[in-house]
């Protein structure tokens, strides 16, 4: 994730009603006007005379790059998990199949919750924190409730969801992302270990630190398989007493998790 604290404030001017154009403040925490949402309005003459395309373009990528048209009026507040977008992606053999002709699919699952809802609820959770709310709670089908607990979970208060009796037990998209992610790891290092057990104890150990400081929900069967893997390596010659091992240029895409 990009380092926030070198993006520009934004340039929000006030809230306003949806329903009939009221003017609310935005430096003050607000619901509803008349049981209707509120938009966020921005000076954007002043956003267009400070921010080109060409910055725009040369920031990292993700939500926060576009920090002027986003609520937050500093970089202090911002819980985020490193939201980024919703790349869309060419299936002409599918296309093809169904009788489509330029056939285009949304790939969500790079976000940190497999759900466009990542983004909207970091916003939220942000600017709870913003305005020091110690509890949050929504009514959610699933992608929702997740979505809010995952940032949360980084704060004080926390998040609570609640979803209907016909909802999944919990939203199975996050984990098995998670899963599937540490799997490639696993791989990734047992292929490493082939040429070089160093470096696979260090991708592994990467790999590990990463899941318990973020705490990560993991499965144990595989958390046990991940344990006997790195216990496989140290007692090989891989130098347990060494340096810390190189970890095979993971840190980044470790991000995902």
């Amino acid at each position: 994730m990009s380092d926030l604290t070198t993006l520009p404030e934004t340039f929000v001017t006030h809230l306003e009603s949806a329903i009939d154009g009221t003017r609310l403040p935005a430096d003050a925490l607000q619901t509803l006007h008349r049981d209707r949402p509120l938009w966020v309005r921005y000076d954007l003459e002043a956003i267009g005379r400070s921010c080109t395309r060409d910055q725009l373009r040369d920031r990292p990528p993700g939500m926060w790059r576009y920090r002027e048209l986003l609520p937050p009026r500093s970089s202090d507040s911002i819980v985020s998990l490193g939201e980024g977008p919703s790349p869309l992606i060419p299936c002409p053999r599918l296309g093809g199949q169904l009788g489509l002709r330029d056939l285009w699919i949304k790939d969500e699952s790079q976000l940190p919750t497999g759900s466009f809802k990542s983004r909207g609820m970091a916003m939220a959770i942000t600017m709870a924190q913003r305005f020091g709310v110690q509890r949050v709670a929504l009514p959610s089908a699933g992608n929702a409730g997740g979505a809010a607990a995952a940032p949360a979970g980084g704060t004080a208060g926390g998040a609570a969801g609640g979803t209907p009796g016909t909802a999944p037990v919990a939203p199975a998209g996050m984990r098995e992302d998670h899963r599937r992610l540490i799997r490639q790891r696993l791989t990734d290092a047992r292929h490493a270990s082939l040429t070089d057990a160093v470096k696979a104890l260090g991708m592994l150990n990467t790999l590990k630190s990463t899941i318990e400081d973020k705490k990560i929900v993991v499965d144990p069967g595989l958390m046990n398989e991940l344990n006997s893997e790195i216990k496989h390596l140290k007692d090989g010659d891989s130098g347990s007493d060494a340096e810390e091992p190189d970890d095979g240029g993971l840190d980044g895409g470790l991000d995902d998790l």
